[in-house]
């Protein structure tokens, strides 16, 4: 074989190898530190993986020549493979279509920023290179580069794992822009890594501490906000603990009182049989009617009505029937839970959200003049040999724009708002389970449906 045909390979191979190897960074950046769902997620890897390798190609033949033209085409495709990257990630996030590309640009400009810097360090450390035709010095040099990209790998790492474990919720974009410019800002005054150019006139140590600096304010940034998600779920969870330990005293309670009733009623029941069969002998069959119905009515009171096979469900129950007859809402409950072991906190979570956001859609004032027929939350629980159910319908007075199955909420307090369903989802999710939600046009207005879905173990 041609040996400079040989040489040539190798030299494209190990400029190549680094922007390879670097180049998944930007996908892993945004699925998992920034906690952003990107659909065929694989393909995106091999896709990077590809550009990368094309990019480093490219520059090894016409980057390192002093040829202007070349220096272009080297230029150009580097752009086309970041730009190429850029479409396929945007078209393939699981957000907003006006968001996707602005969330990927923005990373992948944080992550040009700490290559930058990481190289810069790279070459303070190293010292300066030229690519050229010496084996050895391209193989050296590969080396040195590979520690910069296994930093940065780490350093993503331990993040992600950190975000996984604590904060599973996608970056803010406005963080994410700040980040950004913060970096362009401590980039705007480090050494490019192959240039002369001493923008900064400082000693390298300084330049080695602001550097650092950098990266430590990245980490920081992901630890405030897993430490402030942290706090935030911790209030949460007492606030749940709380409405639990509220549910179950009122249920309790109740429980009493029925108990109580019913004895009562079993002490007079004979003297009940006595009066009814003294009206049958007088053939007083409307007094009779108006006496039976007394009773019932009794009976009626004395049940707690919510009898799920789950305490804590039960007692959440009982409490927001009593919520939702103060308003005038009906409160229909059927089936029984099964399939699925809940902890208190998650059947919490999912059912205290369910009736809330039911019993306030009922409650609006557009359907004060409503058929009270009509004003009635039904909560179903139903089992099947794979699956067990959670179905719910209330009315509601006009159609939520749903959008890949989250509601837009319309209130001015969008941000003290639309947790409900996050905290439904979140529950949910905890045992596979997937929520949906509909909503049914109807003659008083429209109908909502929450349901979801569980897989059952066979």
């Amino acid at each position: 074989m041609n040996e400079p045909l040989v040489m040539n390979i190798l030299y494209s191979l190990l400029i190549a190898l680094p922007t390879m190897l670097a180049a998944p960074l930007n996908v892993y950046f945004i699925s998992d530190v920034l906690r952003y769902e990107i659909k065929r997620k694989k393909i995106a890897y091999i896709l990077s993986v590809i550009l990368g390798g094309f990019a480093g190609v490219a520059f090894s033949m016409t980057g390192t020549s002093e040829d202007a033209g070349a220096g272009i085409i080297s230029g150009v495709a580097m752009v086309f493979s970041s730009f190429a990257l850029l479409i396929y990630l945007g078209f393939n996030m699981v957000e907003k279509k006006w968001k996707r590309f602005l969330l990927v640009f923005f990373s992948m400009d944080i992550l040009s920023d700490l290559n930058t810097m990481i190289g810069g360090l790279r070459t303070m450390i190293f010292g300066k290179y030229e690519w050229n035709g010496n084996l050895q010095v391209m193989i050296r040099e590969t080396v040195y580069s590979l520690p910069a990209i296994l930093v940065e790998f780490v350093l993503f790492y331990l993040i992600a794992r950190m975000r996984k474990k604590r904060d599973d919720v996608p970056l803010p974009l406005s963080i994410i822009m700040g980040i950004c410019l913060l970096l362009n800002i401590f980039t705007t005054f480090m050494p490019e890594p192959f240039s002369d150019d001493d923008i900064l006139p400082v000693d390298r140590p300084v330049r080695i501490v602001l550097m650092l600096s950098a990266l430590a304010f990245v980490t920081l940034v992901f630890y405030i906000r897993v430490a402030r998600k942290e706090r935030d779920d911790l209030a949460e969870m007492n606030r749940i603990n709380e409405e639990l330990i509220e549910s179950e005293t009122r249920y309790f309670e109740s429980t009493a009182e029925a108990n109580n009733k019913i004895r009562a009623m079993k002490h007079d029941m004979k003297n009940n049989t006595q009066v009814l069969l003294l009206l049958l002998e007088n053939r007083e069959y409307d007094k009779m009617h108006e006496y039976l119905e007394e009773m019932g009515q009794n009976i009626v009171s004395a049940d707690i009505s919510a009898h799920t096979g789950n305490t804590i469900a039960d007692a959440i129950i009982s409490e927001k029937r009593e919520k939702a007859e103060k308003k005038g809402i009906t409160l229909k409950v059927s089936g029984t839970i099964t399939g699925v072991d809940f902890t208190p906190v998650d059947i919490c979570k999912i059912l205290a959200n369910m009736l809330d956001n039911a019993i306030e859609a009922v409650s609006d004032d557009r359907f004060c003049d409503l058929d009270p027929s009509y004003k009635v939350v039904d909560l179903k629980f139903k089992r099947t040999e794979k699956f067990f159910m959670i179905t719910q319908t209330n009315p509601c007075a006009s159609k939520p724009d749903i959008k890949e199955g989250i509601i837009q909420t319309i209130k001015a307090d969008v941000l003290n708002h639309g947790f409900g369903l996050k905290s439904i989802r979140d529950a949910a999710s905890a045992y596979d389970g997937e929520l949906s939600l509909d909503c049914i046009q109807k003659p008083y207005g429209y109908e909502f449906l929450t349901e979801i879905l569980f897989p059952i173990e066979a």
